[in-house]
């Protein structure tokens, strides 16, 4: 053993004079041994998985939020409630505080709420769509020291496992496309916190309304009006089973920082087996305090229950 340790100590002296350009009479074979290493040792340095930014982001949460807000402005808070949608209609009786200030780099203030239940403070955020807003969003959350992601939002069925209209579902994986994904992974497949899911299913058992939730794969898309029949069969030929604008955004965005996140929607249109997507449903979703049974808002209020009522507490 100490004869090894001895050659590695030498080995390592050679590869520091090949950096520093000293001992010239190093052979040509060991010359080369040293330059493998140091070859090798800088491809990984910027090649791998760990850094999927770069070193140094021109921008940041603490240069931009930073230079006006503290970090411990929502200190009392460890959740936030986000909506890829409006928001769901019975927010409102979780005595909403609305904000004046923009504490959020991409995110309206009038997006922005902070609600009470039993003494327990979360943030509500809604109308959040698409992956930039989606990206900035976590890492704005992440510098205010906000450990969990509830997010809710809307998504279309692609016809597989028999998912319909009205249908909820627990996303367990998204598939990356091109946006934003690609900019915190190198993944083709991204996932929601594993904890967080199985902790929702296991909670959701004490809440009978509402009934069966689907664990299903979604596609991340980036352009709501640029879905084509070509896509949605990409989709289902990748597993998926429904479709949205927002899962892998959030879930890649999410583990980079180190906070849990799941999303838990509602399948608001459904792909029919001729191809045609009735869309009318999603159309309700405009109209304020349209309490209509094809608006999927009104589904919407009983993940909002669950989470507020039945996961909060468990966090």
């Amino acid at each position: 053993m100490t004869i090894l340790i001895q050659k590695w100590i030498v080995f390592c002296g050679d590869v520091s004079n090949v950096i520093f350009g000293k001992n010239r009479s190093l052979n040509p074979s060991r010359y080369m041994q040293c330059f493998f290493v140091l070859l090798l040792l800088s491809s990984a340095s910027l090649f791998g998985e760990e850094r999927p930014l770069q070193n140094r982001p021109h921008l940041t949460p603490e240069n931009v939020l930073g230079s006006a807000f503290s970090r411990d402005v929502f200190k009392d808070i460890k959740v936030a409630i986000v909506g890829y949608c409006p928001p769901a209609p019975i927010l409102r009786n979780y005595n909403p505080v609305n904000l004046t200030d923009q504490y959020f780099f991409l995110v309206p203030s009038p997006c922005v709420q902070v609600c009470t239940h039993n003494g327990i403070k979360f943030l509500s955020i809604s109308h959040i769509y698409g992956g930039a807003p989606s990206s900035a969003l976590v890492e704005d959350l992440a510098y205010y020291g906000i450990k969990y992601i509830l997010a809710y939002g809307f998504a279309g069925g692609l016809g597989t496992k028999g998912v319909k209209k009205g249908d909820l579902y627990l996303v367990n994986a998204s598939l990356v496309r091109d946006g934003t994904t690609p900019h915190y992974t190198k993944e083709e497949v991204v996932y929601p916190d594993a904890w967080l899911n199985q902790k929702i299913l296991d909670t959701a058992q004490q809440n009978s309304s509402l009934g069966n939730i689907h664990l299903l794969q979604v596609m991340t898309d980036d352009a709501i009006y640029q879905e084509y029949e070509s896509d949605l069969d990409e989709a289902v030929a990748h597993n998926c089973d429904i479709v949205n604008l927002d899962c892998s955004h959030l879930f890649a965005a999410s583990k980079y920082v180190g906070i849990a996140a799941t999303q838990f929607g509602v399948v608001s249109n459904a792909r029919e087996p001729a191809g045609d997507e009735k869309t009318d449903d999603l159309a309700n979703t405009l109209i304020r305090d349209d309490a209509s049974p094809e608006n999927p808002l009104i589904r919407v209020n009983d993940i909002i229950q669950f989470y507020v009522e039945t996961l909060l507490p468990e966090l």
